[in-house]
């Protein structure tokens, strides 16, 4: 894998349970690598335990941008570099703002989104 990498939980998927007469849940976390030939891989996990993270991983160090998922904090003390997630920065400040009218919040509202512009 390259220097960086993007992983996230991808979602809950369905899974049939045989002999039991109804589904379970199954979880996907995609991991993107950027570059000039970007691939996606997903990985089907059967819980959503941080353990699966490193098992995929395993020796691979570098910096990784995650979501907030607390299954990755492992990862971070073991020499893997976190890049924070805007999106979830950014709904702090927005629920700072909804609650109080926050001039700071607004500021930083205004200040991340000319990152998108």
């Amino acid at each position: 894998m390259a220097a960086c990498c993007a992983a996230a939980s991808a979602g809950i998927v369905a899974q049939l349970d045989p002999g039991q007469g109804k589904t379970k849940r199954a979880y996907l976390f995609a991991y993107r690598k950027p570059g000039p030939q970007p691939i996606v891989i997903f990985d089907y996990c059967a819980s959503r335990a941080g353990k699966h993270a490193a098992d995929f991983l395993g020796e691979w160090r570098g910096a990784l941008m995650v979501d907030e998922y607390s299954g990755y904090t492992a990862l971070f003390a073991g020499g893997i570099t976190e890049l924070g997630c805007w999106a979830h920065a950014r709904r702090k400040f927005f629920d700072a703002h909804q609650a109080s009218k926050s001039p700071t919040a607004a500021e930083a509202l205004q200040r991340i989104g000319e990152l998108y512009a």
